[in-house]
């Protein structure tokens, strides 16, 4: 039961379409990789070292669908 969401942060001074995403994420991915949520975040939780913890924004997620 799980499902592919992408959890994108907007810089200031840009603009944000899903629909643009979704049409890049199309051209360079399996069909089945393609992000079928998009969910916009404040931030993205890192390491020390600055890596994405995807456990954490996984667990952000799900938190907030409930």
């Amino acid at each position: 039961g799980e499902e592919v969401v992408a959890a994108v942060v907007i810089r200031e001074g840009h603009q944000f379409s899903g629909d643009a995403l979704k049409a890049f994420c199309r051209g360079s991915l399996a069909a089945y990789k393609v992000p079928r949520r998009i969910v916009v975040v404040e931030e993205l939780p890192r390491s020390l070292i600055g890596k994405v913890l995807r456990r954490r924004v996984r667990d952000q997620l799900i938190a907030g669908d409930s």
